[in-house]
Formats: structure tokens, sequence, C-alpha cells
């Protein structure tokens, strides 16, 4: 980009911005016309801005790394509930001396024990997932403090640099 944004800088801010959000509101373009106008260098904005400015929605879609991947709890809860079910069903299996009765609890229980392994396989690639986000972020804080003059020494462990 040059010293000054050109009207194409803007219409290929349009342009990334539909890509990852679809269409621009004009209160959208009017602010990102705003920041052209006081355009100093990217380089020395906040990541916020910096993420702004490209219109794009994540920080991790500025540095082309995976996006954060889906919270774990809520599958954690699931594993938890359909063990407790299966353990309630275990043990009336236990009390029961109908086999009706029996059968039709070890037939769900056969059942809950096939989701507990998709709840899995599934937390697995979240697991999966996860690490390689992480890596991604740990990769790009290396390769910028090695790429900073300036190294940020304020950012290393006390114990190091006291």
């Amino acid at each position: 980009m040059n010293d000054k944004p050109t009207f194409d800088d803007l219409e290929r801010w349009i342009d990334r911005y539909y890509q990852v959000n679809g269409t621009p509101t004009l209160d959208e373009i009017r602010g990102q016309i705003a920041l052209m106008k006081n355009y100093k260098s990217p380089y020395g904005r906040t990541i916020e801005q910096l993420k702004k400015y490209a219109g794009y929605s994540s920080s991790e879609y500025l540095f082309g790394i995976p996006e954060q991947p889906n919270q774990m709890c809520p599958a954690f809860d699931r594993v938890e509930r359909i063990a407790k079910d299966c353990d309630y069903n275990s043990r009336s299996i236990q009390k029961t001396d109908m086999l009706e009765e029996a059968t039709e609890l070890a037939s769900d229980t056969e059942w809950k024990i096939s989701s507990l392994l998709t709840e899995l396989e599934g937390m697995r690639n979240e697991v999966i997932n996860l690490r390689t986000w992480g890596q991604s972020w740990k990769d790009l804080a290396k390769e910028l403090f090695d790429f900073s003059e300036d190294k940020p020494v304020e950012f290393l462990r006390e114990d190091f640099i006291g």
C-alpha cells in the first residue's frame, strides 16, 4: 500500500470483508474510509485495529492460523452424563430379577456406550485442533520475537531478565 490509501485499497478491503463476513454495511464502509483517511502505517496499529482495517473477524484469520477450537466443557458434560446413565443402568440390571427389564436396560446401555464412543472421538478431534491452534500461536510468537529488532524482553520471565 502507498503512503496514502487509494480507492483501489478500499475496493480490496471491501472484497476481503465480503469473503469473510458478507456484505459490509454503509456504516462499516464509512468507518473504513475514516480509518484510511487517518492512515499512517498498519504496523503501528493494535491487532484489533489491524483486524478492523483488513476487514477480518478474528486475529487467527489475520495471521493465517487455524481458528480457535470449540469449547470442550459441554462435551465433557455429555460424556459424564452418559457414563452416569450407564452406571445407573448397570446397577438397575443387578437389582432386577425380570429378564425383560434387564434386557431393555442392557440394550439402552449398549446404545449409550455407542454414543459415548462417538463423543470421545469428537473430543479427540477437538483436542487435536486445540493443540494445532496452540502450536500455531506459539510458532507465531517465536517468529515475531525473532523478527523484532527491539526484543520485547518485558514478556520474558522476570527471573530471567532480573
